[in-house]
């Protein structure tokens, strides 16, 4: 039986909402370069 050092687990949406922190960043980065964009992702 071949054993496994590793695991990679995609927690995004099953575990963690990040959604909301991807808004907060896209947002800030539009503000950080001027971009004259209120909400980035609205």
């Amino acid at each position: 039986m071949k054993r496994f050092k590793t695991a990679l687990f995609d927690f995004d949406g099953i575990i963690v909402d990040t959604e909301p922190i991807y808004d907060v960043f896209w947002n800030e980065a539009a503000v950080r370069y001027n971009l004259g964009i209120n909400n980035l992702l609205t």
